[in-house]
């Protein structure tokens, strides 16, 4: 994997804004608050999606590879965003993740490092790729609950056709709200296979992992 560059354009959700987790309060990614932190490959890095051993490995660092931190998790994983136009770059489920006590040295003042938000192992996520609006039912004519802006993550919580349900307090967002997107109107990450239908549900079938 080549990077080139020490700067990297992060696009991480168009305004700043805190987010709670079980964990913690974490905060998006705020360059002008940060202090450049590059982390120098030593040996052979690997890279994962997301920020737990279990998530699928997405590249590895070769030595002397470098690449800009944006981020890190209570547990010690440290974030980057690649800048690879694949992903999209619309939301932090764009950066990719370091484990700790791995085979690199950092430039910088770790310390300036703030804990973002990041996903978790199991759960499947829904990004908006325009201004859509978030509804009770999954029905055009439904009650609008609120808008959601471009770039807002949440997690799917079950699929009717070609709606989402999705959970606003578990992903990316300043809101608790639980409600309904076309799924037209959004971009997915994760394994659409752990997302149960609604037919499903109402035959008793498990739903999502907590987490």
């Amino acid at each position: 994997m080549k990077i080139t560059g020490f700067t990297l354009v992060i696009i991480v959700a168009l305004t700043l804004f805190s987010c709670g987790t079980e964990e913690g309060t974490y905060t998006s990614y705020d360059p002008a608050a940060t202090e450049d932190v590059l982390l120098v490959a030593s040996d052979t890095v690997a890279v994962f999606e997301r920020p737990d051993s279990e998530s699928k490995k997405w590249d590895v660092l070769s030595p002397n590879e470098s690449v800009l931190i944006v981020g890190k998790t209570p547990t010690g994983w440290l974030g980057f965003d690649p800048g690879d136009p694949a992903l999209g770059n619309l939301s932090a489920l764009s950066i990719r993740w370091i484990p700790p006590g791995e085979n690199y040295v950092l430039q910088g003042d770790s310390s300036s490092l703030s804990e973002i938000w990041y996903p978790q192992i199991h759960f499947v996520y829904a990004v908006t790729l325009m201004e859509t609006s978030l509804h009770e039912l999954p029905k055009e004519n439904s009650d609008e609950i609120l808008k959601l802006s471009v770039g807002t993550v949440a997690v799917i919580v079950q699929l009717d056709r070609n709606w989402f349900e999705i959970d606003l307090s578990e992903g990316y967002s300043d809101s608790e709200d639980i409600g309904w997107v076309k799924a037209g109107d959004c971009e997915l990450f994760g394994d659409m296979s752990l997302v149960p239908t609604e037919d499903m549900l109402s035959n008793g079938e498990p739903e999502l992992p907590s987490e």
